[in-house]
């Protein structure tokens, strides 16, 4: 009797940390301090303008179940070297969690919006004419001009943050308008902002 509670113990945390905690997105892997999703691009949902993936960590309704099976955790959500190919790639996280993106190709335009923590990573653009990134604390670094191709002219880049990390990069062309907001810190570390209107608030 015993080994069937364990069992089925086991079996609702699984599914409970898969499905209701993480979504279905992707696998799923449980360290002492996080959980981890290493999202699958076939997972993203279809919606009237693209595709979009909903990252979320843990919400208040589920927080007593989550402590009761261990699993009360930051929740980590990582885009790895994956093929965006829709027209309109929106990426919304909820829930303080994290999102990480990195080497990803985005072809089309990019509509990113985390409440909590967003990491950007050397993505490649094409045919992208929107690129809107919005986080609570978001670090953009190794993303240069040369990651970036077949850009529609007249492209819009706004990145807007309470705090706002750039590293290594290179945003933005002449060709582009490109808007920065940052609520409380701005750090600009060995890296270029430039386009037809620069705007930093």
């Amino acid at each position: 009797m015993e080994n069937i509670k364990e069992y089925l113990k086991g079996k609702a945390r699984k599914i409970l940390k898969s499905s209701i905690i993480i979504g279905n997105l992707g696998n799923v892997e449980e360290l002492d301090d996080r959980l981890i999703c290493y999202v699958d691009e076939k997972k993203g949902s279809k919606v009237a303008d693209g595709v979009a993936y909903f990252c979320s960590g843990i919400q208040k309704n589920d927080k007593l179940l989550a402590e009761s099976y261990g699993l009360n955790k930051p929740v980590y959500y990582i885009f790895d070297g994956l093929n965006l190919r829709s027209n309109n790639t929106i990426i919304k996280g909820f829930n303080n969690c994290n999102v990480i993106i990195k080497n990803c190709k985005f072809l089309g335009d990019i509509s990113i919006s985390v409440n909590g923590n967003c990491t950007i990573e050397a993505p490649f653009l094409a045919f992208t004419s929107i690129i809107s990134i919005n986080a609570n604390e978001l670090t953009i670094k190794n993303t240069n001009d040369s990651n970036i191709s077949f850009t529609i002219p007249g492209t819009n880049i706004s990145i807007t943050a309470s705090n706002l990390n750039i590293i290594n990069s290179q945003i933005g062309t002449h060709a582009f308008e490109t808007s920065l907001c940052a609520d409380e810190t701005l750090n600009i570390t060995n890296s270029i902002i430039r386009g037809k209107n620069i705007e930093c608030v």
